[in-house]
């Protein structure tokens, strides 16, 4: 029986650095600026938002393209975000402590070819 290689899994993974993207809710969209790292199914970093700095900690399946994050904001409120790869980003939904949901898109940056400095 074939054994999954690990040149799969690198594969799969999702590429460390910075990412950037939205989340919504009731026609009002937040850009979401955001530097993470993946590692063995973790996933740790920092962001930003209009409502300011937050952590990041989360997981994610190599191979079933599922991702859970939590991001927690310097006042204490959290925000889950539960998505799927979607292309090269991560689409989803999202819920936070105060009980607003909404829809997140996620995706890592190449500059320069966005032709940002």
């Amino acid at each position: 029986m074939p054994q999954p290689s690990t040149a799969t899994h690198a594969r799969r993974q999702p590429p460390d650095g910075c990412w950037a993207g939205y989340r919504s809710d009731a026609g009002t969209r937040r850009c979401l600026r955001l530097a993470l790292r993946f590692h063995d199914g973790i996933i740790v970093g920092s962001g930003d938002e209009p409502r300011g700095p937050f952590d990041v900690f989360g997981i994610y399946g190599a191979e079933s393209g599922r991702f859970a994050l939590l991001l927690t904001a310097s006042d204490g409120s959290a925000t889950d975000l539960d998505g799927a790869a979607l292309g090269h980003g991560i689409a989803g939904v999202w819920l936070d402590d105060a009980g607003a949901t909404g829809e997140f898109s996620i995706h890592p940056q190449h500059a320069p070819s966005h032709g940002r400095a």
